[in-house]
């Protein structure tokens, strides 16, 4: 016989802090035969119901009552240590597939209390955690209109400007072509000095070179 702890907390307290979630529950093994064609759809042993999800305890719960319903057999046992130190002596099922939120996930049961309760091994297969966390929020939202503009107008306003409107057009086009071919001949020129034409290699300076 297995010894396992269990950090099942109380049911009022456990209820207090999850709400609970709508699952199907599937004989697994009947599952299994249908797909060998051993078995009948028909037969096919299932139930839907409400389970408690619990990221404290390890293992899924279920009552006997649900067990019987599903089908389930009883293979194993286990020495339960309970959160306040009780132990119990459960039940073990064999398989059952639990479906929730368009996954699944495959695990044995322990056949104890009074209502299903879903361990942190099943939650995690499900995306439990993920599914049920309230949607994040952006760390930075989106400027408003107004600030954007106001930002936009602050960056200009900080530089001396000339009165366009009083400016021809011959002036303001050739105070662009100035601005643009300046800062590309510049930038150009500033990067082609510092490397060796010939060789594409690091320029040295006039010292180096007169060492050499």
């Amino acid at each position: 016989m297995a010894e396992s702890t269990a950090s099942t907390e109380p049911e009022a307290t456990v209820q207090s802090q999850m709400s609970p979630i709508r699952i199907q529950l599937i004989n697994a093994i009947d599952q299994a035969l249908i797909l060998r064609e051993l078995l009948s759809p028909k037969s096919l042993r299932s139930c839907e119901l409400e389970a408690l999800p619990d990221p404290d305890s390890i293992y899924v719960l279920l009552p006997p009552d649900v067990v019987r319903q599903l089908g389930l057999r009883l293979v194993d046992q286990r020495i339960i240590r309970l959160a306040d130190g009780r132990e119990e002596i459960a039940d073990v099922t064999e398989a059952l597939r639990i479906e929730w939120n368009g996954k699944f996930v495959t695990e044995d049961a322990l056949v104890m209390g009074n209502r299903a309760v879903l361990g942190q091994g099943a939650l995690a297969k499900l995306n439990w955690a993920t599914a049920a966390s309230p949607a994040c929020e952006l760390a930075n939202e989106p400027a408003s209109s107004e600030a954007v503009s106001d930002g936009a107008t602050n960056g200009f306003t900080d530089h001396p400007t000339k009165d366009l409107a009083n400016e021809p057009p011959d002036a303001l086009a050739d105070g662009l072509t100035d601005g643009l071919t300046g800062g590309l001949t510049g930038g150009l020129t500033d990067g082609l000095s510092d490397h060796d034409l010939t060789t594409g290699a690091p320029a040295r300076s006039a010292a180096v070179k007169g060492a050499s």
